[in-house]
Formats: structure tokens, C-alpha cells, sequence
């Protein structure tokens, strides 16, 4: 079995980043952009859910050039598993804001 490719990077704040670079490469081509980008040049939106089917994972949501995103970060593993955009988290985004 040969092991998954895992790309690290450096956060500014010291916290290491992790994920896997074919699934980037996958969430790129699925939506238009990765991980990767969504971590350089996102913002945390401090919500933070955790995923009732998966109870050792992290929903984290990054606004991400006006758009709402879902990155799934796995804490036991210390990587980020998934991304996608969020239309559920883009309607209440925006609805605070108009508020």
C-alpha cells in the first residue's frame, strides 16, 4: 500500500497544514478551487460544526472570494480532508449582514 501524498505548509500563526494533494487536485477541478487557495486567501468566519455523521471531524467555514465555504478538517489527523461551497452558510452569511 503506498502512502498518501500529503502537502505541509506553514501557517503564519505556526499551526501546521495539511492535505492531500490528489483530493486538492479533485476539489479544484470540481469547484474552481482548492484547499490551498481557500486557506491563502480566505477568511475564517469563526463558525465551526461539528459533522453529526462523522463526529471526529470539523466543519470550518472560509469566506472564500464572496462565497460561503465548507472545509472539513480532521483534528486526530491534523489535515483538512474536503472542501466545497456552501449555499446553506452563503444565505446566512449574507442575511447577517443585511441585518
Amino acid at each position: 500500500m503506498s502512502a498518501v501524498p500529503i502537502v505541509r505548509t506553514l501557517c503564519d500563526n505556526g499551526l501546521v497544514r495539511r492535505w492531500d494533494e490528489k483530493k486538492n487536485r479533485a476539489i479544484k477541478a470540481r469547484h474552481g478551487a482548492g484547499i490551498d487557495e481557500i486557506l491563502a486567501g480566505g477568511h475564517w468566519t469563526g463558525i465551526v460544526e461539528v459533522n453529526a455523521k462523522y463526529p471526529s471531524q470539523r466543519r470550518l467555514v472560509f469566506w472564500f472570494e464572496g462565497y460561503a465555504w465548507i472545509l472539513v478538517y480532521e483534528p486526530d489527523r491534523d489535515r483538512y480532508a474536503n472542501a466545497w461551497p456552501s449555499r446553506k452558510y452563503q444565505r446566512r452569511l449574507k442575511n447577517e449582514d443585511e441585518e
